[in-house]
């Protein structure tokens, strides 16, 4: 039973590890739009818009999620050969809350995995950071 607990551990480290790793290289990827997202938005890019489990999220986090799924939506929209109206009814609001609202959750959940990988200590040096940034631009 001990080395079944210990295999678990050891799972749920490298998947933190891994979420962290893939939210590391999404924040370097941040930063080069998060200026002229703050910009568009008159938001101070360090200001902070949400806290969680008391990690606080700047703005230019949330604006880059923002971004991803406005911009996931259109390439949906594209492919399926459909005109985007971001007014458009949806449950619960129009097409932009629901935008707002899935980029709200994102960052809160990216923002959730760095929390875990603090608490359980998962870190990534520098070399597991250049090596994840490259696999990143590869792609």
């Amino acid at each position: 039973m001990g080395g079944e607990g210990a295999m678990r551990r050891r799972m749920a480290a490298l998947t933190l590890v891994l979420c962290l790793g893939l939210s590391g290289c999404a924040w370097k990827r941040e930063e080069k739009n998060a200026s002229l997202l703050g910009r568009a938005a008159e938001l101070g890019e360090e200001l902070v818009l949400l806290t969680v489990d008391g990690r606080e999220v700047p703005a230019w986090r949330y604006l880059y999620w923002l971004r991803r799924c406005c911009g996931r939506l259109q390439e949906q929209y594209r492919a399926a050969g459909l005109q985007l109206d971001w007014n458009a009814p949806v449950e619960g609001g129009t097409l932009a809350d629901y935008v707002k609202d899935q980029a709200l959750a994102d960052t809160a959940l990216y923002a959730t995995v760095e929390n875990w990988a603090d608490l359980h200590g998962c870190t990534l040096d520098e070399e597991d950071l250049a090596a994840l940034e490259s696999a990143w631009t590869e792609k």
